[in-house]
């Protein structure tokens, strides 16, 4: 990646995986969480920036269901956080979705 990131997640969509969040650096001194979203092609070894979270967050869940991937749960620099976010792969936008019911970190999704 460009720079150094820790605790993001990752999710594979065909050849690319797409990696959001996580920490700017690898300190928990001061923590701050990140937006960032980028796509890596393993054919061309290449990352690219993706539109960013509308939500920072780090230690939270995603998969990808027709086309759309879940970001849900995780923390941010308050805290726990019981947001969960849609991106649109096709078109590069996100939308809100229905909170979680309750707080998750370091959670796993399977479908």
């Amino acid at each position: 990646m460009p720079r150094l990131l820790s605790d993001v997640t990752a999710t594979v969509v065909g050849n690319i995986a797409i990696v959001t969040g996580g920490r700017i650096g690898n300190t928990d001194r001061v923590k701050h969480v990140t937006t960032e979203v980028w796509s890596f092609n393993p054919i061309s070894a290449s990352w690219t920036p993706l539109p960013p979270m509308p939500f920072p967050r780090e230690h939270h869940v995603q998969q990808v269901v027709d086309g759309i991937l879940i970001a849900a749960g995780g923390e941010n620099q308050e805290g726990p956080v019981l947001e969960m976010w849609l991106y649109d792969i096709e078109s590069q936008t996100w939308s809100v979705a229905a909170p979680l019911p309750k707080p998750r970190i370091e959670a796993a999704i399977a479908l």
